[in-house]
């Protein structure tokens, strides 16, 4: 069963015939929400689906920017761990994935890389904090590696998150001008913190899984979506 139908739903679309799971995947898309109204939708759709389906693994997503002190403190990030906490206290059987930037077939223009192609394709000005990192991933190693955690009962109950190669922000511009072939108009500023993320998916289930985030990652990745 999957709750919602955006990028991640659709990621996961083997799974709405399975009454043994439940794919939570109707949370609040973009980063920088701040209405209140938003985070209460998806509180209210959480707490609805936790009730109608006890007898089922709840696979619920959030987000790795809890451990980037840039952002750590956002409306967004604290809502997505007073959910984790929710979740936890409120369900017998389940499994938080903290996802990095996922990269796929979106029309919600607010996630990172669908701005920075944006701003790239219009030739328009843009600014780019030099010192930030992102952790892209494909939506279709997500769900191998969600799909893999779910099928293996060690991992329920437990907060993950799925780490793919750190990359600076420059280098996400860089590679998207390259595949693109247009110039990026913008200009480098001295902010952002690099970050390290916790918790991670053990490198074993990545090896058994034959997914890679090797230098060629993130190029292979972009030129997948956006050359």
């Amino acid at each position: 069963m999957v709750i919602g139908n955006g990028m991640i739903a659709k990621a996961f679309s083997r799974f709405r015939g399975d009454d043994r799971v439940l794919i939570f995947a109707s949370g609040v898309a973009n980063s920088g929400e701040t209405e209140k109204d938003e985070f209460e939708r998806e509180r209210s759709a959480l707490d609805n689906a936790l009730r109608a389906n006890s007898d089922k693994l709840f696979v619920y997503f959030s987000s790795c920017s809890i451990y980037d002190k840039d952002v750590s403190q956002s409306p967004y990030v604290r809502h997505k761990l007073r959910m984790e906490d929710f979740i936890a206290r409120s369900h017998k059987d389940y499994l938080i994935c903290r996802l990095p930037q996922v990269v796929g077939k979106s029309s919600n223009r607010a996630t990172l890389v669908n701005y920075l192609h944006d701003r790239v394709m219009k030739s328009e000005p843009f600014v780019v904090w030099k010192n930030a990192t992102r952790y892209l991933i494909d939506a279709e190693d997500v769900e191998k590696i969600v799909r893999y955690l779910i099928e293996h009962k060690n991992f329920r109950n437990t907060a993950l998150s799925i780490v793919s190669r750190k990359c600076s922000v420059p280098e996400i511009v860089d590679v998207l001008t390259k595949i693109t072939g247009k110039p990026a108009n913008y200009s480098l500023v001295e902010k952002g913190t690099p970050y390290d993320i916790a918790g991670s998916v053990p490198s074993r289930v990545l090896e058994e899984l034959n997914i890679s985030f090797d230098d060629t990652y993130l190029e292979k990745m972009l030129v997948k979506y956006y050359a």
